[in-house]
Order: structure tokens, then sequence, then C-alpha cells
């Protein structure tokens, strides 16, 4: 989950992102579900995770380039 710290921001990885959503399908629809990679299920945890995954990592670039020991750029 995407944190903001002290530190700065910390965003999960794809692999985790994909974790969780794998871990939610199973809590909703039961530990049988097919979540392989070529189910229709498997296949749209993949592409949420990587849209999550964009999101991510879109917020954390907008949040370093707030922070002028992080910001790339001319000045």
């Amino acid at each position: 989950m995407l944190q903001i710290t002290d530190t700065g921001i910390v965003i999960d990885s794809l692999t985790d992102v994909h974790q969780r959503l794998t871990e939610g399908f199973k809590r909703i629809y039961g530990d049988d579900i097919n979540l392989d990679a070529d189910s229709p299920d498997g296949q749209m945890i993949g592409l949420f995770s990587q849209e999550i995954d964009n999101i991510n990592q879109a917020i954390a670039m907008v949040a370093q380039m707030l922070d002028p020991y992080k910001a790339m750029g001319h000045g």
C-alpha cells in the first residue's frame, strides 16, 4: 500500500500488488478459484496489478518532484 513517511514515499512492488489482489480474489471467490495467468481472472488480476503499479509510480514521481532534495531538472 502506498505510504508517505518521514523519509519519503513508499510504494508496493508490482509483485506485492499482484499478491494482494490475488488474496482478495481468493477471499471473495474461495481458494479454489483458477487464477493462473492464462485464465480470465488471472489476466484481470495481472491487468489491474499493472495499472495500480503505473499509478503508484506516477504518484511517487510527483512526490519526488516536490521534494527539493530529490527533484530533477534545471535549477
